[in-house]
């Protein structure tokens, strides 16, 4: 689920007290299931995990279902690549997993959850091809979205989708944006093949954007990027009140360490309620096209680095800051796009000489 194996409640998901509990996960396209290992709660309450069931469905037809009989151990592990634990005729291809609960009152807690599988490459060849309109050279990855999927069109990063969810795009198209309406909803590229370093070199990100949340004085993560073995150890785009603000933090001296904090932050409450396009060049920042005057702060500051390498749209941490709006089109490069490219992008009409 999250990584956390330990005995800390904070990485424990659990239901109230309710018929029929389920928990599952979207896996962003369908693949070939071959092992599942459960993890159940260590500290306690282990019983209310008996006689659970385990579904796998392959775009929404159910391919395998699995009943557990009695109690469980910590780890429960179902293998579906030599003889079948149920009725499931093999291969088992899915692209979600369901866990629940039969019965009334029942309290679902599942301390880790591990799907192991390799890609169906049928249905990866399905994905659509490159819009006309997205710039080609030195493209490190581009997302549309649709049926809230994560899948890079590179067929390179794909986001896993931890609680997001589906909503009409800018165009009224089904099922083509991705919506967070809260913690802890998000979605994350663990250690993508990328890595680029904002200050250092040239890069850009560009992405379509809906903001519909409360403004709050705390910082809320809309994009991140972390990697404990660059220069740039964090790159965030966050919203702080009715500011949307690019974040950089990275190592300028090793011993002993210290970091350069480099922010730069422009007002985007007349854009609350409504799509707008987000181009991030370096440090600074396009608005539908437009670039925005804005100011680079700075400062030395202490840090912690990041142990993960990973790429997360939404807030993944545990606070009480929650990303709450939609997300479309996302695309990275590893250059700055010039002016045409970004207005393209943008959907703004130009002559063309």
């Amino acid at each position: 689920v999250n990584g956390e194996r330990g005995e800390n409640i904070d990485g424990i998901t659990h239901t109230d007290g309710e018929v029929n509990p389920w928990w599952k996960v979207h896996l962003q396209a369908s693949y070939k299931i071959e092992n599942i290992t459960i993890t159940h709660r260590l500290d306690c309450c282990r019983e209310r995990s008996e006689n659970f069931v385990l579904e796998i469905f392959n775009n929404g037809e159910l391919t395998c279902h699995y009943r557990h009989n009695g109690h469980v151990t910590t780890n429960t592990d179902i293998r579906f690549h030599d003889e079948p634990k149920s009725s499931c005729p093999l291969p088992v291809f899915g692209t979600e997993v369901m866990i629940r609960l039969v019965g009334e009152k029942k309290i679902l807690s599942l301390q880790e959850v591990d799907v192991l599988g390799v890609p169906n490459r049928n249905e990866f060849s399905k994905e659509p091809s490159l819009p006309d309109f997205v710039p080609r050279t030195n493209l490190l990855g581009w997302w549309n979205f649709d049926k809230g999927l994560g899948m890079d069109t590179l067929q390179q990063n794909n986001f896993l989708s931890f609680g997001a969810g589906v909503i009409p795009d800018r165009h009224a198209n089904q099922q083509a944006a991705i919506s967070f309406t809260g913690y802890p909803q998000y979605m994350q590229i663990p250690n993508p093949t990328f890595t680029f370093e904002p200050t250092r070199s040239d890069f850009t990100i560009a992405l379509w954007f809906y903001m519909n949340d409360i403004p709050h004085e705390h910082p809320t993560k809309i994009l991140s990027f972390e990697n404990p073995n660059t220069i740039v150890k964090e790159w965030n785009i966050v919203k702080v009140g009715e500011k949307i603000c690019v974040d950089v933090i990275s190592l300028i001296n090793g011993d002993p360490p210290t970091f350069l904090h480099s922010s730069t932050c422009l007002d985007i409450d007349q854009y609350r309620g409504q799509w707008f396009h987000l181009t991030v060049l370096g440090l600074a920042l396009y608005i539908n096209g437009n670039i925005q005057e804005s100011t680079v702060l700075q400062r030395i500051r202490t840090y912690i680095v990041p142990n993960h390498h990973t790429f997360t749209i939404g807030d993944a941490d545990y606070t009480d800051n929650h990303f709450v709006g939609y997300v479309d089109d996302l695309g990275i490069w590893k250059r700055y796009l010039s002016d045409e490219e970004i207005l393209d992008l943008a959907e703004i009409e130009q002559e063309r000489v």
